[in-house]
Parts: C-alpha cells; structure tokens; sequence
C-alpha cells in the first residue's frame, strides 16, 4: 500500500484506479470462464469421439495386440554367433551288405 501512495498520492481508491482495477478484475473473471469452457470442451469431445472419426484420429493411442503364448513346445530363436561353425546335414548313409560289405543294398537283398 506504501508504493501505491507514493504513486497516486494520498488517494488511493480514486475513480480512476478503481476503474482499472475493476477491468483487471473483469478480464481475469472472463478469462478463466473461457479456460474452463474449453476444458469442459476438451472433455466432452474425449467422451463422445467416435471411432469413424478418422479426424481426431491419434495413432499413438494405438497399443500392441495381446499376444498369447502358444500350444506345444516353443521354437528355438536362438541367433547363431559368427565364430560358431554351421552344421551341416549328415550325409545319407546308404545300407550296407552284410555279406559283402558293398553299400547299396543288404544282406537279404544281396543278389550274388
């Protein structure tokens, strides 16, 4: 209150400054009742939108599917390491003659 007299001088409540602060105190009213009516708005909009509404449409409210855990065993996924050799396919062991050891065919078989 010091400042103010200082400023305007012993009348402090003068028409003047009670009309400026009248207007101070009438934008901060009108201006709060804008803020909440655009949150009321903000809410209601949240409530009531659509799912056809591809306008308002925000992809990262978009989650990742449920994934459920299958039958059975589980498949390897297991990343191989570069120093780790590759196996290859055993090689397809042919029937082997008891008789005369030649591979082909076996013994009952053997046509000689």
């Amino acid at each position: 209150m010091h400042q103010i007299t200082k400023i305007h001088g012993d009348d402090v409540f003068s028409p003047e400054v009670c009309r400026t602060v009248q207007k101070r105190h009438d934008y901060e009213e009108t201006f709060n009742l804008a803020r909440k009516a655009f949150a009321e708005k903000q809410r209601l909009t949240h409530i009531n939108n659509n799912d056809n509404d591809k306008e308002n449409f925000d992809p990262s409210q978009v989650e990742d599917p449920i994934e459920r855990q299958h039958r059975g065993r589980p498949s390897v996924k297991r990343l191989k390491s570069s120093t780790e050799q590759i196996k290859s396919k055993k090689p397809v062991m042919q029937n082997k003659c008891g008789k005369y050891g030649i591979a082909g065919h076996y013994a009952p078989t053997c046509k000689k």
